[in-house]
């Protein structure tokens, strides 16, 4: 169970069963990243595909995600129960939102990785970095098919 039950339900449970009821409350797991991908109703921060994703968030939003059960799969699956768009990080003298620099870095990478048979290829942001001297931003991938990282240089324009 996510929630705990009110003193009036657990007492209905234990009067109308043959056992006694003891409830185990978890807490969801949480989780922060950046968002990749969407589809339909679905979000992929950090390698898992989160159901019920809320229609406002996109790629390249960072949010911290409640979830109980992930089924183990690549990428993994699990029902986001809240999702929270946090705050757009942006340098002082950057001109872009970390968001931006997001979207741009998964539609170069998906550009630079081609895998065979146009087989999906998903991302996930391992470092973001912003350079001031050389006012670019340096964006870390970890993929689905390579075994090494993948990185994209955004020019902050």
């Amino acid at each position: 169970m996510t929630e705990p039950l009110t003193e009036e339900e657990l007492s209905y449970l234990n009067e109308n069963s043959e056992v006694k009821t003891a409830i185990q409350v978890n807490a969801p797991n949480q989780l922060k990243g950046y968002v990749t991908e969407v589809r339909e109703d679905e979000m992929l921060v950090d390698m898992i595909w989160f159901s019920n994703r809320p229609e406002v968030v996109e790629v390249g939003d960072y949010v911290q995600v409640s979830y109980t059960n992930v089924m183990e799969s690549f990428p993994a699956q699990a029902g986001a129960r809240e999702t929270e768009i946090l705050e757009d990080a942006q340098p002082e003298d950057a001109d872009l939102k970390s968001s931006e620099v997001i979207k741009s870095a998964v539609a170069q990478a998906k550009e630079e990785v081609k895998t065979p048979a146009h087989r999906g290829e998903y991302f996930n942001v391992k470092e973001i970095e912003y350079d001031e001297e050389s006012d670019q931003w340096e964006v870390v991938f970890e993929t689905t098919t390579k075994e090494e990282t993948v990185k994209i240089e955004v020019a902050d324009e």
